[in-house]
């Protein structure tokens, strides 16, 4: 259950897992 407010703090300072999460994705585009 993601809060408003942690959902924009998240934006702004992405926790590890959204890294890695971005960069699997970008790793499996290219």
């Amino acid at each position: 259950m993601a809060d408003p407010g942690s959902t924009a703090r998240s934006a702004r300072r992405p926790s590890a897992k959204d890294v890695a999460r971005l960069a699997g994705v970008s790793t499996a585009t290219v």
